[in-house]
This record gives structure tokens, C-alpha cells and sequence, in this order.
């Protein structure tokens, strides 16, 4: 009988000197500061921080080990931290099945962190009562492309986070993209894009028609690209289908819409100017048409607080025959339209003259019209414009 064979001996493993391991230690890092998932950066220093373990008699590999360790436990920590933040943010702006399904992956990738299961499933229900079709699969990979990226907040670099909200931009997540390009203030061109998630997000409301949404992110883009007219389109909008009451916003105001008729709607200032002056800058016998306050508020007043495409659809009144586009409501007015108002703690102009020479009426802060004037000096009564704004929906 044949002699058995000999099974070949293994190869031990090579044993590594004090250099090699903490060269193989440096490597490890190296990966943990490319790692995108913080649970991977957490485990290359863990690695690292074995490796350096085992050089025996070095005080100096013990003291790194310990500190990579603590690295380790940190990005951990502060990682789970941060992305069920972004995932609990990602809920509470949901409005359609495709936000939600947003949340609920973000919740999945930690679903062992506190509640996080329940949220995710809260999430997917939510999701699933909102979708009434299939989504092509191709957006279903863009969408979890974007929730692999805001959960690898692992990145804590200012270039990581850039990098992130790009992708959000790019990937139509304008809410999470405008999140992080906010914080990051001067980093790069982090404000200019902060600028552009901020607007494509107002369109994105716009073509939901939310308009009401769309507004406030219009008003602090100021002059970027066409947010002045797209603001404007979006108050007429607003206006169109507001009633008697209602507050509503316009140009840089609050305003009370007090009546809406054949297409226009007369707005009445929710709170006064904040510049205290007088229906005329000296006693004098002035009605409306001479006042001072008349001509500030179709000069300065107007400019200020209307962009040039909400002063294209204020209309002119025609009440006192001078096409003002802005004025104060006369005693008739007032009296209309008390029912809309409210008490006030100060005294505010009419543009109606008073019983006696050189006054003005006013109405109290109990909203009571006081007809019989007070001296049109008096810089303790304040000014409530009024405008009719055009609202016909084209």
C-alpha cells in the first residue's frame, strides 16, 4: 500500500515588526477620513486601534489605540445623532409619497437607533397612502442615491457636507440641500447655491401650487434671477381666492383684505408704518390731496416696500379722482369695513378731512371712526395704508 501523502503544512501567518503595524495602523485612518458612512470611519479606527494593540511594550501604540478608540466612539455617537436629526427634519417637511419615502429610508439605514424602526414605519405607511402609482425605477434609484447621501453624515468635513448638498441640488432635494448649504454659510459657493436650492424649491411649491409656501422664500431671494415677478404671481395668486378678512402677504407687509370685487382686492395694512409722522409735517388747514402723508406714502413708502412687479398690478383709487396707488381709508371706508378689524393700542389716520379747520379724522384703538378731527400735526396718530391690488387670475 502506497505511503498516504503528507498534507502540506500552512503557512504561518507573517508576523509584523512594531514599524509595519503602525504603518498598517496609518493606513486604516487614511480609509476612515475617505470613508463616507460613519459607521465605516468608526471601523477603520477600530481596526487601527487593534492593530496598534498589539505591539507589545510600547506605551506610545497603547496611548494611540486609546485615542483612535475614543475617535471611534465619538463619530459614532455623533453619527447616529445627526442622521436621525436629518431623518426626523426629512418627516416633518413631508408633504408628498415621495418625501416620505425619503424618510423612511433615511430611518431604515439607523432603524436600530432609539425609535427609529417606528418612525420608518410610520414613514412607509404615510408613503404608501400617498402613492396612486408605480414609480419608474429610475427615480427610485435617484432617490436612494440621495438617502445613501444624507445618511453618510459620517463626512463631519465642511467638504463632505458641500459635497452632500450637491448632491441633494442635483437629485431635486432642494429642502435638505438648502439645509445644508445654509449652515455652511462662506464655504465655497455655498451661498450661491444656498440661493438656487432656495428657489428651486419656491418653484417646486409653484407648481404644486402652493403659493402660500412659495412666498416667504421669494421675498428673502430678493433680486435672484425672476423671484420679484414669480413672488408677485404668486400673492395675485393668493389673493384671487382670499375673502373679506383673510391675512395675506404683499411686497414687504401683512395686510387685512377687506373687500374683493371684480377681480382687485382692497388690502388695509395689518400694523402701521413704522416711520411716525403726522397727516401734514406743520398745523395747516391741508386735506388729503395737499398732505404730506399722501405724498411720502406714493413716494418713499411705495418704493420700499413694493418690487417693480407689485407696483405694476396695484390699482389706482379712484375714490378722491387722484390715482393714487396707495392712500388711507376714508370715514366711510372705515365704517364698512370696522367688522374686519380689530382693536389696536394706538390712533390711525383717515384721509377724510375733520369737523374742524385744520384737523383730520382718525379711528380710535377700539376701532371707533372719530369724525371730528384732530390737528393734522399730531405725529401720535399712525398711518395704516390701504392699496387695491389687481387679483384677476389670467
Amino acid at each position: 500500500m502506497a505511503d498516504a501523502k503528507k498534507k502540506p503544512k500552512k503557512k504561518a501567518p507573517p508576523v509584523l515588526t512594531p514599524e509595519e503595524l503602525r504603518a498598517s495602523a496609518q493606513k486604516q485612518v487614511a480609509g476612515a477620513v475617505l470613508a463616507l458612512d460613519f459607521r465605516d470611519q468608526a471601523n477603520y479606527y477600530q481596526k487601527a486601534a487593534a492593530l496598534l494593540q498589539s505591539i507589545p511594550d510600547d506605551d506610545a501604540s497603547a496611548a494611540l489605540a486609546r485615542e483612535y478608540l475614543h475617535q471611534a466612539e465619538e463619530i459614532s455617537v455623533s453619527g447616529y445623532q445627526t442622521a436621525y436629526e436629518q431623518a426626523v427634519a426629512c418627516k416633518e417637511h413631508a408633504c408628498k409619497a415621495d418625501d416620505f419615502y425619503q424618510a423612511a429610508n433615511a430611518f431604515r439605514k439607523i432603524e436600530e437607533y432609539q425609535d427609529a424602526s417606528k418612525l420608518a414605519d410610520e414613514c412607509e405607511k404615510r408613503y404608501a397612502a400617498l402613492s396612486h402609482r408605480k414609480r419608474p425605477a429610475l427615480v427610485i434609484a435617484l432617490l436612494v442615491l440621495v438617502l445613501l447621501a444624507t445618511a453618510a453624515i459620517g463626512v463631519q468635513t465642511s467638504f463632505g457636507k458641500y459635497e452632500l448638498g450637491r448632491m441633494a441640488l442635483t437629485t431635486s432635494h432642494y429642502s435638505g440641500a438648502l439645509s445644508i448649504f445654509s449652515r455652511l454659510e462662506d464655504y465655497r459657493d455655498s451661498e450661491t447655491l444656498a440661493e438656487e436650492s432656495r428657489y428651486q424649491l419656491a418653484q417646486q411649491h409653484m407648481e404644486s401650487k402652493r403659493y402660500q409656501k412659495a412666498i416667504p422664500h421669494f421675498q428673502k431671494l430678493g433680486h435672484y434671477k425672476d423671484s420679484e415677478a414669480q413672488q408677485a404671481f404668486a400673492e395675485q395668486q393668493v389673493l384671487g381666492s382670499a375673502s373679506p378678512g383673510d391675512t395675506v402677504t404683499f411686497g414687504s407687509a401683512e395686510w387685512i383684505v377687506l373687500n374683493v370685487e371684480e377681480g382687485c382686492a382692497l388690502l388695509l395694512q395689518n400694523e402701521p408704518t413704522e416711520q411716525a409722522q403726522g397727516f401734514h409735517n406743520q398745523l395747516a388747514d391741508v386735506t388729503w390731496k395737499d398732505c404730506n402723508a399722501r405724498a411720502w406714502l406714493n413716494a418713499a413708502y411705495l418704493s420700499e416696500t413694493f418690487s417693480q412687479p407689485e407696483r405694476a398690478i396695484l390699482v389706482s383709487d379712484q375714490a378722491e379722482q387722484l390715482n393714487d396707488p396707495v392712500f388711507l381709508l376714508s370715514v366711510a371706508e372705515a365704517e364698512r369695513y370696522g367688522s374686519f378689524l380689530e382693536d389696536t393700542d394706538y390712533n390711525w389716520w383717515l384721509r377724510t378731512s375733520g369737523v374742524a379747520p385744520k384737523t383730520a379724522a382718525f379711528v380710535s384703538p377700539s376701532n371707533q371712526v372719530m369724525d371730528y378731527g384732530y390737528p393734522v400735526d399730531n405725529t401720535g396718530i399712525r398711518l395704516r395704508p390701504a392699496v387695491w391690488v389687481d387679483c384677476s387670475i389670467s
